[in-house]
C-alpha cells in the first residue's frame, strides 16, 4: 500500500490546509466499547482536522474510504493508499496491518450506526490527524439509510459549519435553497436549485451544472440526524454541497 513511507508528508500536506480548516465541532460523547460489527463495513472519509479537535474542513482529496470485513481483512481505497491487509480491534481503537507490519491505527472518539469521529496515527510518527467518516454500508444492515422526499421537504433546514461559515440548505417543492452566512456575518450564495430525487439517488440542475450522486439520511452522536451528499465532480455545487448536514432549526 502507497503511503508508508511518506506519512510525514502527507502530514505537512494536511496542516498547510489551515487555511480551509472549519467550524467547531461537538462530538464530545464518549463511545460505548464498540462490538466488531459496529467496525465492519466500508467507511467514507468526508472532514479532516490537524488541530485541537474543535474544528474540522471538508475533505479537499480524492474519494477516501476503507473496507473493514469480519474475516479480518481490510483494504482501503484514495488518498492515503490502494491496497489491502488485516485488522484487529483491541478496545476502543482498530489497527490495520499490511503485509504483517502495522499501518494506521485509528481511535474511537465518536460511533454510531452511520458516522464516527477517529484519531488516525503511525507507530513510526508522533503526528495525528483527527477524520470524520459516514458508513456507506455495514454488518446488519448498519450504515447510511435513505431518505424520502417528504421528509427532506419537512425538516426546517440543514447546516454545515466550515471554519464559521455555515451553509444552510433547505428542499421545499422540488427545490434546494442555499444560504451562506460567513463567519464575518455576510451572506453570499443565495441560489436555488432544482432537484429530483429516486431512493437515494439525486439529480441537480443550477445553471449549466447538472450534477448527480447520492444523498443519505445520516446519524450524528449527539442524537441529531443528518444528511450526507455524495455527487459527481468536484466544480462548483458538486463540490461545495459533497459533505454531511445536521438537522437545524435555522429558518430563512
Amino acid at each position: 500500500m502507497k503511503g508508508i513511507k511518506t506519512i510525514a508528508y502527507l502530514f505537512a500536506m494536511i496542516i498547510a490546509l489551515n487555511a480551509q480548516s472549519c467550524g467547531s465541532d461537538n462530538d464530545n460523547n464518549e463511545p460505548d466499547q464498540p462490538t466488531k460489527n459496529d467496525i465492519v463495513g466500508t467507511w467514507k472519509l468526508y472532514a479532516i482536522s490537524t488541530d485541537d479537535g474543535a474544528s474540522f474542513s471538508n475533505w479537499p482529496f480524492e474519494t477516501t474510504s476503507a473496507t473493514f470485513k469480519g474475516d479480518g481483512s481490510y483494504s482501503g481505497k484514495g488518498y492515503f493508499g490502494n491496497g489491502s491487509g488485516t485488522w484487529k480491534q483491541n478496545g476502543k481503537t482498530v489497527i490495520t496491518y499490511v503485509k504483517g507490519e502495522e499501518f494506521y491505527r485509528y481511535a474511537i472518539n465518536s460511533l454510531t450506526s452511520s458516522t464516527c469521529t477517529l484519531t488516525m496515527s503511525q507507530e513510526s510518527s508522533k503526528a495525528s490527524i483527527l477524520v470524520k467518516c459516514v458508513k456507506t454500508s455495514g454488518a446488519n444492515g448498519e450504515g447510511m439509510m435513505t431518505i424520502s422526499k417528504s421528509e427532506l421537504e419537512n425538516i426546517t433546514a440543514f447546516e454545515s459549519n466550515d471554519d464559521g461559515d455555515v451553509t444552510y440548505l433547505k428542499f421545499r417543492d422540488g427545490n434546494i435553497y442555499t444560504k451562506e452566512v460567513t463567519e464575518s456575518g455576510f451572506v453570499c450564495n443565495k441560489d436555488v436549485i432544482s432537484y429530483t430525487l429516486s431512493g437515494n439517488k439525486i439529480t441537480m440542475e443550477f445553471g449549466d451544472q447538472k450534477p448527480s450522486g447520492s444523498i443519505n439520511k445520516i446519524e450524528f452522536p449527539n442524537g441529531k440526524i443528518g444528511i450526507y451528499i455524495d455527487l459527481n465532480g468536484t466544480f462548483g455545487i458538486a463540490k461545495w454541497l459533497s459533505t454531511a448536514f445536521e438537522k437545524s432549526d435555522y429558518q430563512f
